[in-house]
Protein backbone atom coordinates (compact mmCIF):
# COMPACT_ATOMS: atom_id res chain seq x y z
CA UNK A 1 0.00 0.00 0.00
CA UNK A 2 1.48 3.32 -1.05
CA UNK A 3 1.67 6.58 0.87
CA UNK A 4 -1.10 8.04 -1.30
CA UNK A 5 -3.45 5.27 -0.17
CA UNK A 6 -2.74 5.91 3.50
CA UNK A 7 -3.20 9.66 3.01
CA UNK A 8 -6.50 9.09 1.20
CA UNK A 9 -7.84 6.81 3.94
CA UNK A 10 -6.92 9.16 6.77
CA UNK A 11 -8.11 12.36 5.11
CA UNK A 12 -11.36 11.18 3.48
CA UNK A 13 -14.45 11.55 5.70
CA UNK A 14 -16.20 8.18 5.94
CA UNK A 15 -19.96 7.70 6.24
CA UNK A 16 -21.15 6.38 9.59
CA UNK A 17 -23.77 4.26 7.82
CA UNK A 18 -25.07 3.40 4.36
CA UNK A 19 -28.69 2.96 3.19
CA UNK A 20 -29.91 -0.65 3.50
CA UNK A 21 -26.53 -1.65 4.98
CA UNK A 22 -26.42 0.16 8.31
CA UNK A 23 -23.33 1.23 10.28
CA UNK A 24 -20.06 0.71 8.42
CA UNK A 25 -16.33 0.72 9.16
CA UNK A 26 -13.21 1.11 7.06
CA UNK A 27 -11.35 -2.03 5.97
CA UNK A 28 -8.34 -0.80 7.95
CA UNK A 29 -10.34 -0.71 11.20
CA UNK A 30 -11.77 -4.17 10.55
CA UNK A 31 -8.27 -5.59 10.06
CA UNK A 32 -7.13 -4.09 13.36
CA UNK A 33 -10.12 -5.56 15.20
CA UNK A 34 -9.36 -8.95 13.68
CA UNK A 35 -5.60 -8.86 14.27
CA UNK A 36 -5.31 -6.98 17.56
CA UNK A 37 -8.81 -6.92 19.08
CA UNK A 38 -8.92 -3.11 18.99
CA UNK A 39 -9.95 -0.51 16.37
CA UNK A 40 -6.41 0.71 15.72
CA UNK A 41 -2.85 -0.35 16.48
CA UNK A 42 -0.56 2.64 16.24
CA UNK A 43 2.89 1.08 16.43
CA UNK A 44 5.94 3.20 15.62
CA UNK A 45 8.97 1.81 13.82
CA UNK A 46 12.26 3.66 13.53
CA UNK A 47 15.98 2.98 13.14
CA UNK A 48 18.32 3.92 15.99
CA UNK A 49 21.89 5.20 15.75
CA UNK A 50 23.24 1.64 15.77
CA UNK A 51 21.15 0.80 12.73
CA UNK A 52 18.73 -1.45 14.63
CA UNK A 53 14.99 -1.26 14.04
CA UNK A 54 13.07 -0.23 17.14
CA UNK A 55 9.34 -0.81 17.59
CA UNK A 56 7.10 0.86 20.16
CA UNK A 57 3.53 -0.26 20.78
CA UNK A 58 0.41 1.92 21.11
CA UNK A 59 1.22 2.45 24.82
CA UNK A 60 4.58 3.98 23.89
CA UNK A 61 6.55 1.09 25.38
CA UNK A 62 9.28 -0.71 23.47
CA UNK A 63 8.53 -4.06 21.88
CA UNK A 64 11.94 -5.46 22.81
CA UNK A 65 12.32 -8.89 21.26
CA UNK A 66 12.46 -9.92 17.63
CA UNK A 67 9.96 -12.67 18.47
CA UNK A 68 7.39 -10.15 19.74
CA UNK A 69 7.89 -7.96 16.69
CA UNK A 70 7.51 -10.96 14.38
CA UNK A 71 4.35 -11.97 16.26
CA UNK A 72 2.75 -8.56 15.67
CA UNK A 73 3.47 -8.85 11.95
CA UNK A 74 2.18 -12.41 11.78
CA UNK A 75 -1.02 -11.39 13.58
CA UNK A 76 -1.69 -8.86 10.82
CA UNK A 77 -0.86 -11.33 8.06
CA UNK A 78 -3.15 -13.95 9.57
CA UNK A 79 -5.98 -11.44 9.84
CA UNK A 80 -5.46 -10.28 6.26
CA UNK A 81 -5.48 -13.83 4.89
CA UNK A 82 -8.67 -14.71 6.77
CA UNK A 83 -10.42 -11.55 5.66
CA UNK A 84 -9.29 -11.95 2.05
CA UNK A 85 -10.68 -15.50 2.00
CA UNK A 86 -14.04 -14.26 3.29
CA UNK A 87 -14.19 -11.36 0.81
CA UNK A 88 -13.24 -13.62 -2.10
CA UNK A 89 -15.62 -16.38 -1.02
CA UNK A 90 -18.56 -14.10 -0.31
CA UNK A 91 -18.65 -14.60 3.46
CA UNK A 92 -18.08 -10.87 3.79
CA UNK A 93 -19.29 -8.14 1.45
CA UNK A 94 -17.48 -4.85 0.98
CA UNK A 95 -18.81 -1.50 -0.19
CA UNK A 96 -17.85 1.86 -1.63
CA UNK A 97 -19.44 5.25 -1.03
CA UNK A 98 -18.57 7.52 -3.99
CA UNK A 99 -19.08 11.22 -3.38
CA UNK A 100 -22.49 12.33 -4.60
CA UNK A 101 -23.36 8.80 -5.70
CA UNK A 102 -25.17 5.68 -4.57
CA UNK A 103 -23.29 3.09 -2.46
CA UNK A 104 -21.66 0.34 -4.52
CA UNK A 105 -20.74 -3.25 -3.72
CA UNK A 106 -17.15 -4.26 -4.48
CA UNK A 107 -17.23 -7.10 -7.05
CA UNK A 108 -15.96 -10.41 -5.68
CA UNK A 109 -13.81 -10.68 -8.81
CA UNK A 110 -11.80 -7.73 -7.53
CA UNK A 111 -10.34 -9.78 -4.67
CA UNK A 112 -8.76 -12.20 -7.16
CA UNK A 113 -6.43 -9.34 -8.06
CA UNK A 114 -5.44 -8.54 -4.46
CA UNK A 115 -2.60 -10.23 -2.57
CA UNK A 116 -4.09 -11.98 0.50
CA UNK A 117 -1.58 -10.35 2.87
CA UNK A 118 -1.63 -6.87 1.30
CA UNK A 119 -5.18 -5.61 1.51
CA UNK A 120 -5.21 -1.99 0.43
CA UNK A 121 -7.90 0.07 2.18
CA UNK A 122 -8.58 1.84 -1.12
CA UNK A 123 -10.48 0.33 -4.05
CA UNK A 124 -8.23 0.44 -7.12
CA UNK A 125 -10.75 -0.73 -9.71
CA UNK A 126 -10.67 -3.82 -11.88
CA UNK A 127 -9.92 -2.61 -15.38
CA UNK A 128 -8.47 0.84 -14.64
CA UNK A 129 -8.44 3.68 -12.13
CA UNK A 130 -11.39 5.20 -14.04
CA UNK A 131 -13.68 2.40 -12.82
CA UNK A 132 -16.69 3.64 -10.92
CA UNK A 133 -15.70 3.93 -7.27
CA UNK A 134 -11.93 3.68 -7.89
CA UNK A 135 -10.06 5.61 -5.23
CA UNK A 136 -12.78 5.23 -2.59
CA UNK A 137 -12.05 3.69 0.82
CA UNK A 138 -13.38 0.14 1.16
CA UNK A 139 -16.12 -0.25 3.79
CA UNK A 140 -17.64 -3.19 5.67
CA UNK A 141 -20.92 -3.56 7.53
CA UNK A 142 -20.17 -3.41 11.26
CA UNK A 143 -22.93 -5.86 12.13
CA UNK A 144 -21.95 -8.39 9.47
CA UNK A 145 -18.27 -8.13 10.36
CA UNK A 146 -18.93 -8.61 14.08
CA UNK A 147 -21.10 -11.66 13.42
CA UNK A 148 -18.51 -13.16 11.06
CA UNK A 149 -15.69 -12.43 13.49
CA UNK A 150 -17.48 -14.04 16.43
CA UNK A 151 -17.91 -17.26 14.44
CA UNK A 152 -14.38 -17.26 13.02
CA UNK A 153 -12.54 -19.41 15.60
CA UNK A 154 -14.87 -22.37 14.99
CA UNK A 155 -14.50 -22.06 11.23
CA UNK A 156 -10.74 -21.84 10.86
CA UNK A 157 -8.10 -24.07 12.41
CA UNK A 158 -5.94 -22.29 14.95
CA UNK A 159 -6.32 -18.82 16.37
CA UNK A 160 -7.95 -16.81 13.61
CA UNK A 161 -7.46 -13.57 15.50
CA UNK A 162 -3.68 -13.88 15.51
CA UNK A 163 -1.22 -16.26 17.16
CA UNK A 164 -0.58 -14.25 20.35
CA UNK A 165 -4.13 -13.33 21.38
CA UNK A 166 -4.78 -16.65 23.10
CA UNK A 167 -1.52 -16.20 24.99
CA UNK A 168 -2.50 -12.63 25.93
CA UNK A 169 -5.84 -13.84 27.30
CA UNK A 170 -4.10 -16.56 29.32
CA UNK A 171 -1.72 -13.95 30.73
CA UNK A 172 -4.72 -11.78 31.55
CA UNK A 173 -6.39 -14.57 33.53
CA UNK A 174 -3.27 -15.08 35.61
CA UNK A 175 -2.83 -11.31 35.98
CA UNK A 176 -6.43 -10.90 37.17
CA UNK A 177 -6.15 -13.67 39.76
CA UNK A 178 -3.03 -12.06 41.18
CA UNK A 179 -4.65 -8.60 41.29
CA UNK A 180 -7.79 -10.03 42.92
CA UNK A 181 -5.61 -11.41 45.70
CA UNK A 182 -3.97 -8.01 46.18
CA UNK A 183 -7.40 -6.33 46.25
CA UNK A 184 -8.88 -8.54 48.95
CA UNK A 185 -11.19 -5.73 50.11
CA UNK A 186 -12.77 -5.50 46.64
CA UNK A 187 -12.14 -1.78 46.31
CA UNK A 188 -11.28 -1.84 42.60
CA UNK A 189 -13.93 -2.10 39.90
CA UNK A 190 -13.79 -3.89 36.59
CA UNK A 191 -12.95 -0.74 34.62
CA UNK A 192 -9.88 -0.18 36.78
CA UNK A 193 -8.67 -3.72 36.15
CA UNK A 194 -9.38 -3.43 32.43
CA UNK A 195 -7.51 -0.16 32.00
CA UNK A 196 -4.44 -1.53 33.75
CA UNK A 197 -4.54 -4.88 31.92
CA UNK A 198 -4.74 -3.27 28.48
CA UNK A 199 -1.73 -1.11 29.32
CA UNK A 200 0.40 -3.92 30.74
CA UNK A 201 -0.40 -7.01 28.62
CA UNK A 202 0.86 -6.83 25.06
CA UNK A 203 -1.65 -8.02 22.46
CA UNK A 204 -4.65 -7.86 24.79
CA UNK A 205 -7.83 -6.14 23.56
CA UNK A 206 -11.15 -5.26 25.12
CA UNK A 207 -12.84 -8.46 23.95
CA UNK A 208 -9.92 -10.54 25.15
CA UNK A 209 -10.14 -8.90 28.57
CA UNK A 210 -13.89 -9.57 28.68
CA UNK A 211 -13.37 -13.26 27.90
CA UNK A 212 -10.65 -13.53 30.56
CA UNK A 213 -12.79 -11.66 33.10
CA UNK A 214 -15.84 -13.81 32.43
CA UNK A 215 -13.73 -16.95 32.92
CA UNK A 216 -12.16 -16.12 36.29
CA UNK A 217 -14.13 -13.29 37.92
CA UNK A 218 -17.14 -15.19 39.26
CA UNK A 219 -15.07 -17.92 40.93
CA UNK A 220 -12.96 -15.18 42.50
CA UNK A 221 -16.04 -13.43 43.90
CA UNK A 222 -16.10 -10.72 41.24
CA UNK A 223 -19.40 -11.37 39.51
CA UNK A 224 -20.10 -7.64 39.84
CA UNK A 225 -17.39 -5.00 39.31
CA UNK A 226 -15.65 -4.38 42.61
CA UNK A 227 -18.24 -6.25 44.67
CA UNK A 228 -18.63 -9.62 46.26
CA UNK A 229 -21.45 -11.72 44.75
CA UNK A 230 -24.81 -11.78 46.48
CA UNK A 231 -25.57 -14.94 48.41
Amino acid sequence: MGDDDWARVHTTPLPASLPDIGPVMALEEALCWLAYDKPSYDAEVYQNAAGDFVVTGPNGKLVPSALERATLIEQYRTAARNMHAALLGGGLLSYLAPENGQPLAVPRLYWNRVHPERLSPVYRGISSTTDLGAGCPILLSRQTFDEWRDELPSQIDGSARGPSLASAEHQCKEWLLKRFTEDSDHKRGRESFQTAALEQINGLGQRGFKRAWDTVARDAGRSKPGRKPKR
